[in-house]
Parts: C-alpha cells; structure tokens; sequence
C-alpha cells in the first residue's frame, strides 16, 4: 500500500510497506523486526520516487542507492501504522508513515559553480463568480451560426477588479422545425495572490533558486515589471499576452544585473461545490505556469505547465479555496523547478 501527499514546502508524507519478511521462527526476533522497518522506512523513499513526475525521478534516480544506504538522513518522523505477523508462513509485514526531506534530497545533486540563478515570479488569481446559461430558443432559420465574442465591459483600479466577459458562442443545429441555440455568460473576479508568495518561494528556495520580489524588479525594471499589469492581461483572456511577455523579459535582460528567470502562473478558480459524502465544500484549480529563459539572445521558455487541476477541501468556500490555492502555488512551484533541475539549471 502506498500513499502521498504533499505536506509542506520541503516534506513530503508517504505511507508504504516493507512487503513479505521471511521470519526463522512464528514470531520475529528483535533483529528480524529492526530489519523489516528499515525495509519499510526504505520504502517510503522507494515510494517518493513512483509518486514524482518524470523530471525528477530522471534527476534523483542516479542517487538512489545513496539515499536508501542513509535512509535517516532523508526520511524523517517515522511512525509505525501497522505489524503483522503471519505465524503459519512465518511471514511479517510492517507498515510506517515517514516524511521525505526533499531539501536533503536536492542537497546532494551537483551544482554548477558560481552560480547565482536569481527568479522572479507573479501569480495571478481568478476566481469564477458565476455562470448563466441562456437558452434554448426556438427559430425558424436553417443557417448554421459559430461566433465567439469576448466583452471587457468593466474596469478598475486596486487589488481586485470585478470584470464581466462575455463568452458568447452560438450554434445552431438544423432540425426538421426548430434551431436550439445556446450561449453563456461568466463574470470572474481577477487578483494578484500575494498571498502564496511564501509558499512558492519556501519550494523554489528547497531546489536552490534565489527568489527575489516582484516590488524590487519593478523597481530595477523602470516598472515594466509590475504585477497589475498581469492582472490586467488575465482580465480580458485565458492567458498572459504575448506582448507582456516578451516586454517583461527584455526588460529582465536589461538590468544589472540580469535576472536570468521570470516565471508567471494563472490561478482560475471554478465555482465551489458540495461533496454528498462528506459534506465538506471541495474547489478545483485549473493551473498555467511559464518560466522564461532571458540569458540568451532571445527570451525563451525554459519550462511550463498547462492543463494541470487540483482541488481543495474545507468546511467553507473561503477555506476550500485557500487550500486549492496555496496547494496548486506549491505543486506548480514544485513541478516548474524540477523541470528547470532536469535541464541542469539550479
């Protein structure tokens, strides 16, 4: 049995199990019982590497054999769940739950020397308040209709905006008397999440990138890179512009000194909804990331996400989209460095 979930910015919880120790006699000896939970203390670091994504487990599976010979080292708080003993085929299987220290595992991975890889990033929230479905409508029209339209009727100033657009997209399917045609209007709520900024910079610090805030670069950039104006993209599409991204990171190539990486995230947050088994409120996250790559001639992308979803759960709407946020600002954080460590940036 194996189980994992993130805990915190550097540790990792995972369940998992010894598997079948061949015992001497119906019951283990101390020596025996010492041997099976280090067995299922090294296999909670067995466990950690199925559960990573690809780029890291190609990072750290050259220095596997190190980790499970110093197994304390990297797998810590270590709690028995279960010792079972089979006294017929003198067979015993013990299972623990550890937490991995990811900040030890990277540790020992080389580093290129001198390095000063400095990253900046902005994410950006967007919470859907509210979608209405219009239709269906009878018509007497045998024409087929596809438009999409997409209205900024609304702006503001500070922190948070409440900006309507209007994702109008007509079909119309022929039938022997009638046309049913549909559309749907969504209002999103748009906002910098200043708030996950801890957590992403406690991960990216955990893989060996210094982090520095996004008010110093706006100063050292003349405020090209100022976060309203991510919000601002987010706003009226699904993605940061093109424009911004490339103005960004000229400006980042322009300072002294240079910032090597920006990254910035879209957060959009769907609409909160009760679970009928538990009760609680549960939230998903749809997730885009991008870290740009700004040392050479040209900017480019050094690593990205899209089309990644988490959730979270609370007693509360509020809760359950703290957790969803703060959860999915680490996970693509995570996802992000490991994809920059794979390419031997750290």
């Amino acid at each position: 049995m194996v189980n994992c979930c993130a805990q915190d910015a550097s540790r990792v919880r995972i369940q998992a199990s010894s598997g079948p120790v061949q015992l001497k006699k119906s019951k283990p000896t101390p020596e025996e019982l010492a041997g099976a939970r280090l067995e299922a203390q090294r296999a909670v670091i067995r466990a950690y590497f199925t559960k990573v994504p690809e780029d890291r487990q190609k990072l750290l599976l050259p220095y596997q054999d190190q980790f499970l010979k110093r197994v304390d080292s990297y797998v810590s708080d270590v709690k028995i769940v279960a010792e079972l003993v089979d006294s017929k085929t003198k067979i015993l299987n013990v299972s623990v739950v550890g937490f991995v220290d990811e900040a030890n595992l990277n540790a020992v991975l080389p580093k290129e020397s001198g390095a000063k890889n400095y990253i900046s990033m902005v994410f950006v929230s967007r919470r859907q308040t509210s979608v209405k479905t219009l239709g269906p409508e009878a018509v007497t029209a045998t024409i087929e209709v596809s438009a999409v339209q997409q209205i900024r009727s609304q702006e503001g100033t500070g922190g948070t905006d409440d900006v309507k657009v209007d994702d109008k997209k007509d079909q119309a399917v022929v039938t022997k008397s009638a046309v049913t045609i549909s559309s749907e209007k969504r209002i999103y709520e748009v906002a910098t999440a200043d708030s996950l900024n801890s957590a992403i910079e406690g991960v990216l610090a955990t893989r060996n990138f210094r982090v520095v805030p996004s008010a110093t670069i706006r100063k050292r950039s003349n405020g090209a890179f100022a976060v309203e104006k991510f919000v601002e993209s987010f706003k009226i599409g699904n993605d940061i512009s093109e424009e911004l991204v490339e103005a960004v990171a000229e400006a980042c190539k322009g300072m002294k000194p240079q910032l090597p990486f920006y990254g910035y995230g879209t957060l959009t947050l769907e609409p909160p909804r009760k679970n009928p088994v538990s009760g609680r409120t549960e939230v998903n996250v749809q997730i885009y990331a991008k870290i740009i790559d700004c040392r050479g001639d040209f900017p480019e992308t050094a690593a990205s996400l899209a089309g990644i979803q988490l959730s979270g759960d609370g007693e509360s709407a509020t809760e359950a989209e703290t957790v969803a946020l703060t959860g999915a600002a680490k996970e693509t954080a995570k996802l992000l460095a490991d994809k920059l460590n794979a390419k031997g940036i750290f």
